[in-house]
């Protein structure tokens, strides 16, 4: 069986995301990464506080969910 050298995992401040893909080499060099940009899932009103961006918030739901079940 074919050793996976792949790894998916995800940076949070609950409002900012990143997510990290990493590829270790198994000779162990050169392994290398892939950082997301951010993604804000809410931002602050002067009005009301904090806003929820559910744009951001069901993408980030829909792959943490692919994520799990793949």
């Amino acid at each position: 069986m074919a050793q996976d050298n792949s790894y998916r995992g995800v940076l949070t401040s609950d409002c900012e995301w990143l997510f990290i893909l990493l590829n270790v080499n198994l000779d162990g060099e050169g392994d290398s990464y892939k950082l997301s940009r951010p993604f804000l899932t809410a931002s602050v009103d002067s009005f009301t506080g904090k806003c929820i961006n559910e744009d951001v918030s069901d993408m980030i739901c829909g792959l943490l969910a692919h994520w799990v079940c793949c």
